[in-house]
């Protein structure tokens, strides 16, 4: 058997004494797909609703979130000097604790079987993300060739990183007013209804997405718009953010309502996830002004003030 060398570059530079980064090849099996692009977005921002309205384009599909790419990233890298089959099953060990697994209706036998039989050139943790995307991009979104991961808060931390595997990746940043996240985070019972926690994660998440981002607004790979811009005038934001992912503007994006059930599997069950189906629109901008009582307001602008006005949102003192 010939050996293939890992290709990954923020693997080389941690280099282990004594080990061999090869693994042996098995069979060849081509993974044809263009660079995938990212949504990021603070819960409650806008993000699954983006999502609805880009699956609707002819070449794009979006799975459904699963938290899981830091944690395949993570077992990549521990497990580099093991053979290609372990690296493949702890990584897809990896994949299926995700919490919308279930909702790729994968079978994990197949899943495993595609990524053993990638081809040399392939065999690197680009093209065994790449593998588990065809998998499902066959399974429930024939002819579509670009695809995209709504990428969670827990990957943020690995958005360096992922941008090695992925180094023309495109990346669609959403970012919503932090008071009304706060208000619709409350609702959905998440930071366990703390608004000053809620508030913290907004800032947090925001700022570490902008930093990440600040260097690739000069190459086009990255667009970053307010939620408040999507649900007032999406026909404006509609040919820039198909420029930016390489594709044909086609207005079936901005016509997402109804039953998105077979498009997207996981949203259907969500509570929190409802008014996807609605067409577009924005009743929900400026609920922070009649949900958040003046002290609560204070509050949250206490911490996320300079971040709410360096993303172009006046404070109520303003």
């Amino acid at each position: 058997m010939r050996l293939v060398q890992i290709r990954d570059r923020w693997m080389l530079s941690d280099r282990i004494p004594g080990k061999s980064r090869q693994w042996p090849v098995r069979t060849g099996a081509a993974v044809n797909f263009r660079s995938p692009f990212f949504v990021l977005g603070h819960p409650r921002s806008g993000t699954t609703l983006l999502r609805a309205m880009l699956c609707r384009h002819p070449d794009v599909f979006i799975p459904p979130e699963n938290g899981a790419l830091w944690r395949m990233i993570r077992v990549f890298g521990e497990n580099r000097a093991a053979d290609w089959r372990q690296v493949v099953d702890r990584v897809m060990t990896e994949f299926e604790k995700g919490y919308e697994y279930a909702a790729w209706g994968l079978d994990s036998v197949q899943l495993r079987d595609r990524a053993l039989d990638l081809s040399p050139p392939e065999r690197t943790l680009q093209g065994l993300i790449h593998a588990v995307y065809d998998c499902y991009g066959k399974r429930f979104a024939a002819g579509k060739r670009v695809w995209g991961d709504k990428t969670t808060p827990g990957d943020f931390d690995y958005l360096d990183k992922l941008s090695l595997v992925f180094p023309q990746a495109r990346y669609l940043h959403i970012i919503r007013d932090g008071r009304d996240c706060v208000v619709s985070a409350m609702k959905a019972g998440f930071y366990n209804k703390d608004i000053g926690l809620a508030a913290r994660a907004w800032r947090d998440n925001v700022k570490h997405c902008r930093r990440f981002v600040s260097d690739r607004t000069r190459t086009g790979g990255y667009m970053e718009f307010q939620y408040e811009t999507l649900v007032s005038a999406p026909a404006d934001l509609l040919p820039q953010i198909c420029s930016v992912l390489g594709i044909e503007v086609d207005a079936a994006v901005l016509d997402h309502a109804g039953d998105v059930s077979a498009r997207l599997p996981d949203v259907k069950a969500l509570r929190q996830h409802a008014n996807v189906a609605r067409p577009i629109f924005g009743d929900s901008v400026g609920n922070w002004r009649r949900e958040l009582s003046a002290q609560q307001v204070r509050e949250v602008e206490q911490i996320m003030g300079p971040e709410l006005r360096h993303c172009g949102y006046p404070l109520g003192s303003d």
